[in-house]
């Protein structure tokens, strides 16, 4: 089995490319959908400060994740919010789980293994939980929301705070009746904010969970097709050109 961890390649790239001259506790990450803290403890440990949000309380009460340890520590450097982020300020919705897998619950419905949760969650939007927190800077902004990132990316202040590295899922078979958007349509969002996208393309799964075949198949740099219609993967932006350029050629062995 073929397999990478974007958000550890990204990790990788920040350490020896991304600005050398910036202390790493000027750094800060935002990471909607943190579930374990699989993507943001690394940069955490490396002194970044991380705003992170988990609304899934299986996932925000275990105390035995990389994140909920790392916190119990006493370290001050995440801040871990039982919100969902979405389009909508203040709304208390109900929270879908799955037995097929911990790892696609979500707020919307969009499986027909989902059930409701026996709790609601909170929603709040990025752009004010930025200005409550005054946040005027974002150096990554990673999402994996199981349908919602697109809306989680249109509720950012696009106007003020440019984030200058971007990691988000994609996967019709969640987005595109369920949500009434593509992949394409995440891509043309990201592109007409001005970034640069590579695509890292997965096979289909054939399930959720363990044993679903999570294989990886390449990258490509958008604008492109993808190279089967049901896959899933992510998009991993840049807002600066020579970041874009560098990470493509230290990466050319996975594109297409």
């Amino acid at each position: 089995m073929t397999t990478i961890e974007e958000s550890d390649i990204i990790f990788n790239f920040t350490q020896q490319y991304f600005q050398k001259n910036v202390n790493e506790g000027e750094k800060i990450m935002i990471d909607v959908g943190a579930a374990s803290g699989r993507a943001c403890v690394p940069f955490a440990l490396k002194g970044w400060n991380v705003y992170a949000f988990e609304p899934n309380l299986f996932f925000y009460n275990h105390r035995g994740t990389p994140l909920k340890r790392y916190i119990l520590s006493g370290r001050k450097n995440i801040i871990l919010e039982n919100y969902a982020v979405s389009e909508k300020n203040d709304a208390q919705i109900p929270f879908y789980i799955s037995n097929e897998s911990l790892g696609i619950s979500s707020i919307t419905k969009w499986h027909n293994t989902h059930k409701e949760a026996n709790f609601y969650v909170n929603t709040i939007r990025l752009d004010r939980y930025m200005k409550i927190k005054n946040i005027n800077k974002v150096n990554f902004l990673k999402v994996d929301t199981e349908g919602q990132d697109l809306f989680v990316l249109k509720s950012y202040d696009w106007e003020k705070y440019t984030p200058e590295i971007i990691l988000c899922e994609y996967e019709d078979k969640k987005t595109k009746i369920a949500l009434n958007y593509t992949w394409e349509d995440m891509c043309k969002f990201l592109n007409d904010k001005g970034y640069h996208i590579i695509i890292s393309e997965w096979y289909p799964l054939k399930k959720y969970g363990a044993g679903g075949g999570h294989t990886f198949r390449c990258f490509n740099k958008y604008p492109c097709s993808l190279q089967d219609e049901n896959s899933w993967g992510n998009f991993i932006c840049f807002k600066d050109v020579t970041l874009f350029e560098t990470f493509c050629n230290l990466h050319k062995d996975k594109f297409i």
